[in-house]
C-alpha cells in the first residue's frame, strides 16, 4: 500500500479518521451503554488472529463496523485499506464501563456478545 509504519500507526488512523469526520473517535459525555453501543473500528492483520495485527505491518487494515460508505470512501482516499463488517460483530471486542461521575457509579456491558452483564451494589 506504500505506507510507512508511522502512517500506520493507530495515532496517524485516528488523526485520520478524525479529519474524515470523527464519528469513529471515543464518544466521551455519552451514557456507558450508548457509548459501548456506539461503531467501532480496528487494525487487523492480513492472518489476523487478534493478538498479531502488526506481523506484516504492510498489510494492515482498518477495518469498520456496519456500513459507512462514505467514511470507508474517505479514509481509502486517504491511504488507508479499508473494509468493513457487519453491525455488532464480536470481532470488535469486549468491552465494560464503569464511570463515577459526580460521586455516582454507572456502568454498562459488552451487547456485542451474549454473555455479558453489569452489576451494582
Amino acid at each position: 500500500h506504500g505506507l510507512s509504519a508511522t502512517e500506520l500507526s493507530p495515532r496517524a488512523a485516528i488523526g485520520k479518521i478524525q479529519e474524515a469526520g470523527g464519528a469513529y473517535t471515543a464518544p466521551f459525555g455519552k451514557y456507558p451503554g450508548t457509548a459501548l453501543a456506539s461503531p467501532r473500528w480496528r487494525f487487523s492483520g492480513s492472518t489476523s488472529n487478534g493478538f498479531n495485527t502488526w506481523a506484516d505491518p504492510q498489510n494492515v487494515r482498518l477495518e469498520i463496523e456496519g456500513n459507512h460508505p462514505e467514511l470507508t470512501d474517505v479514509l481509502a482516499r486517504l491511504g488507508h485499506a479499508v473494509s468493513s463488517l457487519p453491525a455488532n460483530n464480536s470481532a470488535f471486542g469486549h468491552a465494560h464501563i464503569i464511570s463515577l461521575e459526580a460521586g455516582v457509579l454507572s456502568g454498562a456491558s459488552e451487547p456485542r456478545v451474549s454473555v455479558s452483564g453489569t452489576a451494582a451494589y
